[in-house]
């Protein structure tokens, strides 16, 4: 496959791979997986700050709004849910610190993991009965809908 049209296409491609790098690649420390960003901070740096965008499933059943979250490795305390009448916002920080001394050594590294997101949700959910459940690094919220909003209401327009 050599010619002027796949040399446009390889360069195309490249360019679009260093666009989705540019985009993701915020501050050197996060990248889409099997980019060619450079993930490693400088050695100097003893704060490490990830910041992650975790996968997400948004669906509806007959009575509930569901969404699910992977949140491997976090723990439950650390996790924050917010929902409104339109929106599901889900914001994990976890911070952690670890400082060893010797004799001849002093060794402190701080590090930082946050993730955010937020979703729409329909105008017919009950948000005061949402569930939260996080178990084996998934959460799961389930919103009840609201069986009155979903109800059509018909109302009779006179032609003028």
């Amino acid at each position: 496959m050599n010619g002027p049209m796949w040399n446009r296409i390889r360069r195309m491609h490249e360019e679009m791979d260093r666009i989705f790098d540019e985009f993701f690649n915020i501050g050197g420390l996060v990248a889409l997986p099997g980019s060619k960003a450079n993930l490693a901070p400088a050695k100097e740096q003893t704060i490490s700050t990830h910041l992650a965008r975790a996968a997400a499933d948004l669906y509806e059943t007959d009575k509930e709004v569901i969404a699910k979250f992977d949140l491997p490795g976090i723990d439950k305390k650390d996790i924050e849910i917010k929902l409104t009448e339109d929106r599901l916002s889900v914001r994990v920080e976890k911070k952690a610190e670890k400082e060893e001394k010797g004799k001849d050594f002093y060794f402190m590294e701080r590090s930082y993991a946050g993730f955010y997101r937020s979703l729409p949700v329909p105008p017919y959910i009950k948000a005061t009965d949402a569930k939260a459940e996080y178990k084996d690094g998934v959460l799961t919220i389930r919103i009840p809908k609201d069986q009155e909003k979903l109800k059509s209401k018909e109302i009779k327009i006179d032609v003028q």
